[in-house]
């Protein structure tokens, strides 16, 4: 593996996972003492889900086009961007303003989100597993990410890649987008209990489905000659 590449990798997929957990952390909190209807206290934070479901296609596109290394330049100047706006916010008590401020972190996170393919590209197929683990964190998230990302890098060719990436990330968080929405307002007028089991029967469809494509013979043999 090309260990200089994934060290930068993971070095910068670091600094963005540590943005990303202090702005979900206190988003929310944040949102709540800036909101005069605390209905609207998780807007801030959908809104950024929402920066990155917008994002995810023009940013797969444009690094196609400028390469990865300026498209995540240009990440890391909206996620500079997105933390003075947010201080802006907070001391002039604007929620409108720190609202602004996480949708620009989420066009942040839509470039970023090309840190596990970067990783992917940069080793031997049948490296493509332990290279998006690296630049991943969480047991969970490793799970779902790790594998997800391994299955579709075995569904097209390199020519192909930056358009099946771009339509993963935009169904990826679209979804997220669209869960982030109405889960405050579930956790609002119907209380945690409800938000809770809500994601029980997307969980059984997901086990279900990845079920189904367990023996799809493209995916089989694409891992038995990746391990070749």
């Amino acid at each position: 593996m090309q260990v200089r590449n994934l060290s930068i990798l993971v070095t910068c997929q670091l600094i963005s996972a540590t943005g990303s957990i202090v702005m979900v952390t206190l988003g929310g909190i944040i949102g709540s003492t800036l909101a005069t209807n605390k209905a609207f206290a998780t807007l801030p934070l959908s809104m950024m889900v929402v920066a990155i479901a917008a994002t995810t296609v023009p940013a797969t596109m444009l690094m196609r086009k400028i390469g990865r290394r300026k498209g995540f330049a240009i990440s890391s100047i909206c996620a500079a961007v997105a933390v003075m706006v947010a201080v802006l916010a907070i001391q002039h008590s604007s929620f409108a303003l720190f609202t602004l401020s996480t949708m620009l972190f989420g066009v942040n996170m839509g470039f970023t989100q090309q840190y596990r393919y970067a990783a992917a590209e940069s080793v031997a197929p049948r490296y493509v597993p332990r290279a998006v683990s690296f630049v991943l964190l969480g047991i969970g998230w490793n799970f779902l990410y790790v594998g997800g990302t391994t299955l579709l890098t075995y569904t097209y060719s390199m020519a192909e890649r930056f358009r099946a990436q771009a339509v993963n990330e935009f169904l990826v968080f679209g979804t997220s987008a669209t869960a982030s929405l109405l889960a405050g307002t579930i956790m609002y007028f119907f209380g945690w209990g409800t938000l809770m089991l809500v994601p029980i029967p997307i969980l059984v469809a997901i086990c279900a489905a990845l079920l189904l494509v367990r023996k799809d013979p493209l995916l089989n043999r694409a891992a038995i000659e990746n391990r070749g």
